[in-house]
């Protein structure tokens, strides 16, 4: 298995990089012989700010150009992101994505919906799912689940609780809630037509979240998709007032509605194909995937 480490956004301190990096080896290694982990430059430059933009690592042109050599020379079976943060969205553009269904699995979450969105609206797949920067803080029931999947191509059903009832089967889009919404008008924004959308946040006050969450409701997102599947909302501050806005904004809605998934910005962050086909199951408080198989 050849996996090729890749920083798309923000830099990453270079004791998560190690730590995370140690982690892969040995874990991920038990289970597979020969892994190859390959990465353009150190952990020095990868946790190495731009210049004069320090909130981005490297420059869009050379991400890009970065992006464009993994996928055309390297060649991994995976491409696994070292941080999200703050910066894909300055270089997506640069890049074709419409060849990307012939080409590795990328693994991040958080920043990256940016790419997992370009990847789905291209037709392809890609893994939401722990950076190299969050393993070390990632449950070992998380980490293994990304295991099961990079190894035997499975993945975990997912289990919340119940907001809205119904059943529904469709492609699975979404990630980071405040990334979406920045891809709305854009040639990036996602198909929601009868799709399962899949939403997570952190360290968002939950004005916010509402004011976030009526974005898409003004562009009509919530007359389209399917199912919503919403995973976990963490830092707002105010669980009881978090429940009340997402009472108050689905209570009615006529598709299913299932929350508290354990993916997003929490220690047990489970993996989540996102183009791939899921069933949404309220009466199981449930995020089952169809498209391959399933722990």
């Amino acid at each position: 298995m050849k996996i090729c480490l890749f920083s798309p956004s923000s830099p990453g301190s270079k004791q998560s990089l190690a730590q995370g990096l140690s982690i892969l080896q040995q874990e991920l290694g038990s289970l597979c012989t020969g892994l190859e982990i390959v990465s353009k430059g150190s952990f020095m430059e990868k946790a190495k700010p731009h210049s004069f933009l320090d909130y981005i690592a490297s420059g869009d042109e050379e991400k890009a150009q970065e992006f464009k050599k993994i996928l055309k020379y390297d060649l991994p079976d995976f491409i696994f992101c070292c941080r999200g943060g703050y910066g894909a969205l300055r270089w997506v553009a640069m890049v074709q994505w419409e060849r990307f269904n012939a080409f590795p699995t990328l693994i991040g979450f958080s920043d990256v919906t940016v790419i997992l969105a370009a990847i789905s609206k291209a037709g392809g797949t890609a893994i939401h799912g722990p950076m190299l920067n969050t393993l070390a803080d990632t449950m070992p029931l998380a980490r293994q689940a990304l295991w099961g999947y990079m190894v035997r191509g499975a993945l975990p059903k997912l289990y919340g609780a119940s907001l809205r009832p119904g059943t529904h089967a469709g492609k699975l889009i979404g990630g980071n809630l405040s990334c979406l919404c920045h891809l709305i008008g854009t040639q990036f924004e996602p198909e929601w037509r009868e799709s399962i959308l899949f939403l997570e946040d952190c360290n968002e006050p939950v004005y916010r979240i509402d004011r976030m969450l009526t974005h898409l409701r003004l562009r009509g997102v919530f007359d389209m998709i399917g199912g919503l599947a919403l995973g976990a909302f963490s830092g707002t501050g105010e669980k009881d007032l978090f429940f009340n806005l997402v009472q108050d904004m689905f209570a009615q809605v006529p598709f299913p509605v299932v929350m508290d998934l354990p993916a997003g910005h929490v220690n047990c962050n489970m993996p989540l194909m996102i183009g791939g086909h899921y069933r949404l199951q309220a009466r199981d408080a449930a995020l089952v995937p169809l498209s391959c198989g399933v722990t």
